[in-house]
């Protein structure tokens, strides 16, 4: 019975639509196929992938390096005076000395009897330097009666008025009296160059005795010293002071040769001392003009402002800037480098087309880009998500943690 029932609804039903009017018909078959299109659409869902928008940005493009604090010029404080004790010193490590301010002095009292010993010896040899002139004086006029006597016995010896032998003894009177003379003159020459070896040595005690004082070369601080009370001054030795000439210290860092390329004299750096949260301002004093061959790396020397702080011998870390600008900017993963040619992922209208950029500074995980991108453009985060060109896209602009690459630099 059932069965039968089935099938007159059946017919019942091919009656109706027998008696419908045909453009209903129609209408009514074609909605079912429209609404199966529309959903067959909305099944195909598109893959959802993070993009960024490009913007400028402000970009600082740093070069990190870390050294030692150290002396940009010691100078080592020697005795003048070799052999004599220390008396005083007068000042320690730590303290600021002016040039030509006496550090140390040594003792002098062998010096200052040497130098009475001295006057004693100069004074005697001027003494006889007197008497010798008194005696070539007195040589001088005795020689005048034999040498005139020998002038008229040669005329009267040329007249045959005196002897052969009278003539030979007034010449040998001349010539004794004429040899008395150059020997006084000899002695008191010779009494003359003893008072300049004297002076000169009274001059050399009197240099030994200023130099006694020790006195810095330079001003500067003390970073050294091991001058002692009663110790022998030698200058073979250790010195008896070093000084950092004005107390200039600088930060010497190691960098390859491809950074420092990059760095010139008077860029600013910001400097962390290790176990300092301050941070000092200080710039770039020298870059040194040839690098290891070896190792292949250079140095920078980075001028330390004065701060009660730093200390030689410190490690710290320097960040040196080499350009700030503002750029277009982009996180190094959306960037792909495929046979040497920087490439990104455009998004326009969910559509991805693979571009060519040119780039230019690093920084804090981000790029800069010289060309091929425009500030406003989209591109695809990660440059290795599974899309490739002419891909659609459903893009969803990152937010929160996950933006954190682009608010690094803003």
């Amino acid at each position: 019975m059932n069965f039968l029932n089935r099938i007159s609804q059946a017919t019942a039903l091919a009656l109706v639509l027998a008696a419908t009017p045909a453009g209903i018909a129609v209408a009514a078959g074609s909605e079912p196929a429209a609404n199966s299109g529309e959903a067959n659409q909305k099944n195909v869902q598109l893959p959802s992938i993070y993009v960024h928008t490009a913007a400028k940005q402000h970009f600082r493009v740093i070069v990190p390096g870390s050294g030692f604090v150290q002396p940009v010029e010691e100078v080592f404080v020697q005795p003048e005076v070799q052999g004599i004790a220390i008396d005083e010193v007068l000042v320690d490590i730590g303290d600021t000395v002016e040039q030509g301010e006496v550090l140390a002095r040594l003792k002098q009292d062998q010096l200052l009897l040497e130098k009475s010993r001295l006057e004693a010896t100069l004074a005697r040899t001027e003494a006889g330097v007197a008497q010798l002139q008194a005696a070539v004086a007195e040589a001088e006029a005795n020689a005048i009666a034999p040498r005139d006597n020998f002038k008229r016995a040669e005329a009267l010896y040329k007249s045959k008025t005196i002897s052969e032998a009278q003539y030979d003894q007034a010449k040998a009177a001349a010539e004794a009296s004429a040899a008395r003379v150059n020997s006084a003159k000899a002695n008191l020459e010779a009494s003359r160059l003893d008072v300049k070896v004297a002076q000169a040595q009274l001059g050399d005690i009197g240099l030994r005795l200023q130099r006694t004082d020790v006195k810095a070369p330079v001003a500067g601080l003390v970073s050294g010293k091991s001058a002692k009370i009663g110790a022998l001054a030698s200058g073979a030795g250790e010195p008896l002071f070093t000084i950092i000439r004005d107390g200039e210290l600088e930060l010497r860092v190691e960098l390859a040769g491809s950074e420092l390329v990059r760095i010139r004299a008077g860029m600013p750096v910001s400097v962390e001392l290790a176990g300092s949260p301050e941070k000092i301002e200080a710039d770039v004093r020298l870059v040194d003009p040839t690098i290891n061959m070896q190792s292949r790396m250079g140095t920078v020397r980075i001028s330390l402002k004065e701060n009660d702080i730093v200390r030689a011998g410190m490690f710290a870390e320097a960040n040196i800037l080499i350009a700030e600008k503002d750029v277009i900017a982009i996180p190094l993963p959306s960037l792909s480098i495929e046979n040497g040619q920087a490439t990104v992922l455009k998004v326009s209208d969910g559509v991805v087309t693979k571009t060519n950029v040119d780039t230019g500074f690093q920084s804090d995980g981000m790029v800069e880009i010289t060309s091929g991108l425009s500030a406003g453009e989209v591109i695809v985060a990660k440059a290795g998500a599974f899309v490739r060109d002419g891909d659609r896209i459903n893009p969803v602009f990152e937010t929160g943690a996950e933006a954190s690459l682009d608010k690094k630099l803003n």
